[in-house]
């Protein structure tokens, strides 16, 4: 059977296999005529053939992506856990300043260097357990000046006694940190 008798997938693939195996380096468009793919349309199927073999070949094989990680697996629960623990500490929690810190104390330890703030960045966003709020200055400033014992006692002098006693609706309730 001559070569152009044969059919034209079979011909595709003698002409993938002869570029991948003896015709390293040679063009498509030879290996199209070495195996007998003259027509001009009939080249252009081989070209998408050949470039859709290569997308699926790059999605098999794993893609290196960077670096080597920074922190171990138990160093990063470490860092959960010390959020964990400020969050329930303060009110505020952990600022990323504060985690920023925390891991490049665990890194000090073992003698590597800081993390940067871009690396930081970047480890932050994938972590599932950890997200963050930007908090206006106003709501930092409020969090910081009443302890938990300020609110008790303005909630036992003033505002349970003003509900108890007076006739107040939605519109008379104050804040704490109101002067009215």
């Amino acid at each position: 059977m001559s070569t152009s008798q044969r059919p034209l997938s079979n011909r595709f693939d003698e002409a993938i296999e002869w570029l991948e195996n003896g015709g390293k380096g040679e063009s498509i468009a030879t290996a199209a005529r070495t195996c007998g793919i003259t027509e001009h349309l009939q080249i252009q199927a081989l070209c998408t053939k050949i470039r859709r073999r290569k997308k699926a070949q790059a999605r098999s094989t794993p893609v290196k992506q960077g670096a080597p990680p920074l922190l171990t697996k138990e160093e990063r629960l470490t860092v959960v856990q010390y959020i964990r623990d400020q969050a329930s500490r303060s009110s505020i929690g952990a600022t990323k300043d504060m985690l920023r810190n925390a891991i490049n104390c665990l890194r000090r330890a073992k003698g590597k260097h800081k993390v940067s703030k871009s690396w930081f960045t970047t480890w932050v966003k994938p972590q599932p357990e950890l997200h963050t709020i930007k908090s206006k200055p106003i709501t930092r400033n409020r969090v910081a000046m009443y302890s938990l014992e300020d609110l008790r006692k303005w909630f036992d002098d003033e505002y349970a006694v003003a509900l108890r006693d007076g006739n107040y609706g939605p519109t008379e309730t104050r804040n704490c940190d109101s002067n009215t």
